[in-house]
């Protein structure tokens, strides 16, 4: 079985606002030994740790939109894939302190160690990826663009690894670096204003005071002073506070993978089948299926809960198919008479977090010639559940390809049907201890005066929480239909997260289909990573 593992340091919550994301690989990368003037700028492998080399990666920022701040910058995620592990252990990375080149950087020129953007990042494998938050650095960077001199890759004691560089073209996953952009939705205009209250009452005059006796006539005296302000009259009354004018409407806010709860707490206590009674909403607080008891979904279904999720029963999802044998689910190609199907690579099933009907495993059902679909094995379908709260699976979810079958008047075999898709995504944690499956169907044996079938490829398993118990997961090949004594046709297998098998041909045994892929992804806000 193919595993790939991916860590995510950080936290990213989904804001009511406009986000859109932007992905870049790197301008330049290299590394260098201490004391050593040869420059390595062209290696395939940017190697970290061996005779105490550090890893330099920089990206040119100067793509992301006019006019982009600091404060828009809502995430930043530096990936790189391990390729090789000479010495387990962890590294650290931080902002390079000085300008360099690809081409022109020893370890006579090295730039220095600025500030940290992670540190003790664990390498527990070759082939995983590794994501760090490097949201300040990136903030930096915006604010002040002559400061982006890139990263500095640094080991801890004894670790010696090697990262994918952009030369590389074995494994070529190159390092990337995820920006998301936020944008708050547009002001809703002011309510009008209140009209103006009534101006009170003026208050009474004070009283004149007494007039002095006259004086004799004479020469005119000199003005004397001016007699004291006699006191204020009383306030009037206050008018009446005019009306508040209406409220201006509110900007959007963004949508929740968890959803609004507006479908309350359900508990599925019987065998329910939502193929044939689709529920009003899939929108729950709580969503519970009790031990003993069939929940019947169909394939595309996506259930949100903002509390918890509890698989104690059976969860089976139906056909990623729309019709038996139909539908091309989410494979790179279809099988052909005498190949199976083929699968897309890893990197692409992040698609798959969106869910949908197309998202199952391939049919079993070539191209060209004698195409039955009622025959072929049908793809598994595809399943996402989103809970902010914990999910528990003691249960069982099963999400197959359907078996290859003989079409007697064709004298022609069909191939199995590649392994269905299941996401589970939570925000506090995902923890299995009861199986979940996602095989392929065999393909149909060798009899009569038809050849043998392939197997259909395994199917993919996708666990999005910040606490992963992965258990005991499935996404095994179907089995080939036997060996092939006879010059024929014959079907191919379907593909989902592994290729479809080839059927028999002239003496060649028809093969099982590939292995699919169980992929766990650590990560404190899933929703983070799921695609608009």
């Amino acid at each position: 079985m193919t595993k790939l593992a991916f860590r995510t340091i950080g936290v990213a919550a989904l804001l009511p606002l406009a986000l859109f994301g932007q992905t870049y690989v790197p301008s330049q990368d290299a590394y260098l030994v201490p004391g050593n003037p040869t420059n390595f700028g062209t290696a395939t492998s940017i190697t970290v740790g061996s005779s105490g080399s550090q890893g330099l990666v920089q990206f040119d920022l100067s793509q992301l939109p006019a006019g982009v701040t600091a404060a828009q910058v809502q995430k930043a995620t530096l990936t790189l894939f391990v390729n090789h592990v000479g010495a387990l252990g962890s590294v650290n990375i931080y902002t390079a302190n000085g300008p360099w080149t690809e081409s022109g950087v020893t370890g006579n020129s090295a730039p220095s160690s600025g500030a940290t953007v992670a540190s003790s990042v664990a390498i527990s494998s070759a082939d995983e990826f590794i994501s760090v938050d490097a949201t300040a650095a990136v903030q930096g960077w915006v604010t002040t663009p002559s400061n982006n001199n890139g990263f500095i890759l640094v080991a801890n004691g004894g670790t010696s690894v090697q990262f994918d560089s952009k030369e590389s073209t074995n494994t070529s996953h190159v390092a990337t670096l995820s920006i998301t952009l936020v944008d708050s939705g547009p002001t809703g205009p002011t309510g009008p204003t209140g009209p103006t209250g009534a101006t009170g009452p003026t208050g009474p005059a004070g009283a004149t005071g007494a007039a002095g006796p006259t004086g004799f006539a004479g020469a005119t005296g000199p003005t004397g002073p001016a007699g004291p302000t006699g006191p204020a009259g009383a306030a009037g009354t206050p008018g009446a506070t005019g009306a508040t004018g209406p409220t201006g409407p509110p900007g959007a806010n963004g949508a929740s993978i968890y959803g609004d709860g507006s479908g309350g707490a359900l508990a599925i206590a019987s065998n329910t089948n939502w193929i044939a009674s689709p529920p009003a909403s899939t929108q729950f607080t709580n969503f519970t299926i009790d031990s003993g008891q069939t929940l019947t979904v169909p394939s595309g279904t996506v259930i949100h809960a903002t509390g918890t999720v509890t698989i104690a029963g059976t969860l089976t999802v139906g056909d990623g198919s729309v019709a038996a044998g139909s539908g091309a689910g989410w494979v790179a190609s279809a099988p052909a008479n005498l190949s199976g199907g083929i699968s897309f690579p890893s990197l692409s099933l992040r698609d798959e977090l969106k869910g949908g009907p197309s998202m199952g495993g391939g049919p079993g059902l070539p191209t060209g010639l004698y195409s039955n679909p009622a025959s072929a094995g049908v793809g598994g379908g595809s399943v996402v559940i989103a809970a902010e709260g914990a999910i528990s699976v003691t249960g069982t979810i099963n999400a197959n390809g359907g078996n290859g079958a003989a079409d007697s008047s064709a004298l022609f075999a069909y191939g199995g049907g590649g392994g269905g898709v299941v996401v589970l995504a939570s925000k506090t944690s995902v923890a299995n201890s009861g199986t979940i499956n996602a095989k392929g169907g065999n393909g149909a044996p060798l009899a009569g005066s038809y050849t043998a079938a392939g197997g259909g490829g395994g199917g993919v398993i996708q666990l999005l929480a910040p606490s992963i118990t992965a258990g005991t997961v499935a996404v095994t090949g179907g089995n080939g239909g036997g060996a092939d004594n006879r010059l024929g046709y014959a079907g191919g297998g379907g593909a989902s997260g592994g290729n479809g098998g080839a059927p028999g041909n002239g003496g060649t045994a028809a093969a099982a289909g590939a292995a699919g892929k169980e992929i766990s992804t650590t990560v404190a806000d899933p929703s983070t990573l799921f695609l608009p």
